[in-house]
């Protein structure tokens, strides 16, 4: 079980005399992993959806950018080794899953108020909140709790996640949010249609638009009208 959580999971997890906090912790150190595999479960099983795709992909593209290009920058530094006792043997600087996981919960709770959820009731928006928040928040000291970081590590990881979920949210609302129902449209008749993608990203009939969440332009949900089409409806 140890070469399981050490290897997949990333954790040094308690195996004598584990306590309740020792087993809480260990399941907190390994969300950012169970998450999206949750996530491509309900994706693959349920329902095919931009909002689900870019959940689950948050946090394999930051775990990326972390290790080719935060990692590899901090070289050997001096505040990079792990604490003393680690079963982990990667440099600790910054840490991973309090990146993944605060990321990830900052762009949920964007989206939840700002974004796809802006439409629900008050108090679901609450206890969607609040959810992330259980879920996520107690990630990095999961971390320092398993002596797996220092608290400066989950410090810089912690920060480095609320820089990569402010990012991820305006480039999704501002860049890719606008080409999703062209994309949809050609994968819905291309040879990726068995897919069923649906476009849940920009709600289309009674939304309304707000700074931070704008709607794409009606013209664009609209399928484009043949030339043959506009001339007959310029010649009526």
């Amino acid at each position: 079980m140890s070469i399981v959580t050490r290897t997949f999971f990333s954790i040094s997890a308690p195996t004598e005399s584990v306590g309740f906090w020792d087993v809480v912790f260990s399941f907190y150190g390994m969300v950012p992993y169970l998450v999206p595999m949750a996530i491509a479960l309900e994706l693959i099983l349920h329902r095919r959806s931009w909002t689900r795709l870019f959940a689950f992909l948050f946090i394999p593209i930051v775990a990326i950018i972390n290790a080719v290009i935060l990692v590899k920058s901090l070289g050997e530094c001096s505040e990079c080794e792990r604490p003393c006792g680690c079963c982990v043997s990667s440099n600790g600087m910054p840490s991973g899953h309090a990146t993944n996981a605060i990321g990830l919960c900052l762009w949920l709770i964007l989206e939840t108020l700002l974004g796809v959820g802006r439409q629900w009731q008050l108090v679901t928006k609450a206890v969607a909140c609040v959810g992330f928040i259980l879920l996520f928040v107690p990630v990095p000291y999961s971390r320092m709790y398993l002596g797996d970081h220092t608290a400066l590590q989950v410090g810089i990881g912690s920060a480095n996640g609320v820089v990569f979920g402010l990012v991820y949210f305006f480039v999704l609302r501002y860049v890719v949010g606008k080409r999703l129902p062209g994309a949809t449209e050609r994968m819905m008749k291309g040879r990726f249609q068995f897919l069923k993608m649906s476009n849940d990203f920009y709600p289309i009939k009674g939304d309304v638009p707000t700074a931070l969440a704008p709607l794409v332009d009606t013209e664009q949900y609209t399928r484009s009208e043949s030339p043959r089409e506009m001339e007959e409806a310029t010649t009526k």
